[in-house]
C-alpha cells in the first residue's frame, strides 16, 4: 500500500492510509507505553458520544508503531484563526464551549491528572529538589476531582468541518479538575512559542491576537462554568512546571523557570 504524508507533530506523523483513514504513525523514539495510552483513552473516549474521530486499530509499519483513525475532511482551528485573525474571538469562545461540554463527562478507567502532574514534576531535571517538593506541597492542597480532561486542548487540537468541531490527540487525556485543564489551555494559548514550521507571517498575527484570545476564552469558559479566576490560577504553577519535561524552546523552557523562581519568591515573602 502506497501511504502519503499529510501532517507532522512533534510526536507523530500522519499519513493518509485506506479510503477514509488516517495512520497516525509515531516516532521510533516515541515509547510504546504512550502509544498504548493514546489508543486506550481514544476508545474510552470514543465511548462517551464526544466529537472525536472514529478509532480504529493499532498497526506496525515500516519498523514504527502508529494508530488508525477515520480521516476527517475540514481546517484545524489554528489555521483558521491564522488566515482570518478578525474571527479570533469567535473561534475562542467556541474553544470555550467545546472544553465546557467535554469537561461536564466523568472520566473512569483513565488516569489521574494530578499525578500525571507530579509524575512530570518529579522526573523534570530543570529545577532543584526543594524547588520540586515546594510545588508539590502546593498541588496537595489542590482538589482530585473525576471530570474528563484533555490535557493539551487548543486550536491546534480544533478540527472545524461543515457541520460540526471535532476534538483531535488524546494522547494526554486524563480525569482531574477542570480548572487544570483550562489553566493548560491558558498556558498554551498565552504562552508557549510557536513552532517554527509556522510561516513568519502567520506567527505575527497569532502574536498580536493572543491577549485577546485567552480573554475571550476565559471570559465564555468562565461564563458557562461558574468557576472563579483564582480556582484557574491556583493550577498554574504545577502546570507550568510539568511542562518542563516537554519537548519545548530554551527560550520558553528558560522564561517558565524564570516565572516559577518569582512565583515561590513572592509566596515566601508575603
Amino acid at each position: 500500500m502506497e501511504i502519503r504524508l499529510i501532517g507532522e507533530g512533534n510526536t507523530a506523523e500522519v499519513y493518509s492510509w485506506n479510503e477514509g483513514q488516517i495512520l497516525k504513525l509515531f516516532r521510533k523514539e516515541f515509547p510504546f507505553s504512550g502509544i498504548e495510552k493514546e489508543y486506550k483513552v481514544s476508545r474510552e473516549v470514543e465511548s462517551l458520544g464526544l466529537p472525536i474521530p472514529k478509532v480504529g486499530e493499532m498497526v506496525d509499519y515500516d519498523g514504527r508503531t502508529g494508530i488508525i483513525y477515520e480521516r476527517i475532511m475540514g481546517e484545524s482551528m489554528l489555521k483558521l484563526i491564522t488566515t482570518k485573525p478578525w474571527t479570533a474571538g469567535r473561534y475562542a469562545k467556541q474553544l470555550a464551549k467545546l472544553q465546557y461540554e467535554m469537561h461536564q463527562c466523568e472520566a473512569n478507567g483513565i488516569n489521574s491528572y494530578k499525578e500525571s502532574l507530579e509524575w512530570n514534576i518529579r522526573r523534570t531535571g530543570a529545577l532543584t529538589e526543594d524547588t520540586k517538593q515546594a510545588i508539590l506541597i502546593i498541588m496537595e492542597q489542590l482538589p482530585e476531582e473525576n471530570y474528563l480532561c484533555h490535557g493539551d486542548f487548543h486550536p491546534g487540537n480544533i478540527l472545524k468541518t461543515s457541520d460540526n468541531y471535532i476534538i483531535l490527540d488524546w494522547m494526554t487525556a486524563a480525569s482531574g479538575s477542570p480548572c487544570m485543564d483550562v489553566a493548560r489551555t491558558v498556558l498554551l494559548l498565552k504562552d508557549a512559542i510557536l513552532p517554527g514550521n509556522i510561516p513568519q507571517v502567520a506567527r505575527i498575527a497569532i502574536n498580536c491576537m493572543r491577549h485577546y484570545l485567552v480573554r475571550s476564552y476565559l471570559k465564555t469558559y468562565r461564563k458557562l462554568s461558574g468557576l472563579d479566576q483564582e480556582e484557574i490560577e491556583r493550577w498554574r504553577l504545577p502546570i507550568i512546571a510539568a511542562r518542563l519535561t516537554e519537548w519545548i524552546s530554551e527560550a520558553e523552557k528558560n522564561a517558565l523557570i524564570n516565572e516559577i523562581e518569582e512565583a515561590l519568591k513572592s509566596q515566601q515573602d508575603s
